[in-house]
């Protein structure tokens, strides 16, 4: 099991524009980046357009808005805690799932009077 603080510091690094580009060739367009939709038949119109200011991309003809994880949910077929897992390779955050909490400081003893 992934804890929430590792989650949110997956999301907190992922780039939409980062996580798309490896999938999509985007071109610049004033403050944002289009490119053909990798999820419908979109050889021609570019209606795919990624946010990086809002980390989002949304397609108008499919009617979907994705951020960094939703996108690589749909685009490798993946559920949400593996697409955490394959953000958290991509953006260099350690996913321990080992269950264990870490060691804490050891006090150290007192000594006898």
């Amino acid at each position: 099991m992934i804890d929430e603080l590792t989650i949110q510091r997956v999301k907190d690094s992922a780039n939409i524009l980062d996580v798309v580009s490896d999938y999509v060739t985007l071109k610049r367009s004033g403050v944002e980046y289009t490119g053909c939709c990798p999820f419908h038949d979109d050889r021609h119109t570019g209606s795919f357009m990624v946010n990086s200011a809002k980390n989002i991309a949304t397609c108008f003809p499919c009617n979907k808005t994705w951020d960094p994880i939703a996108f690589i949910q749909d685009i490798e077929h993946v559920g949400y805690i593996d697409a955490i897992r394959m953000l958290g390779k991509k953006v260099g955050v350690y996913i321990d799932e080992s269950g264990k909490t870490p060691p804490q400081k050891a006090e150290p003893r007192p000594q006898p009077p």
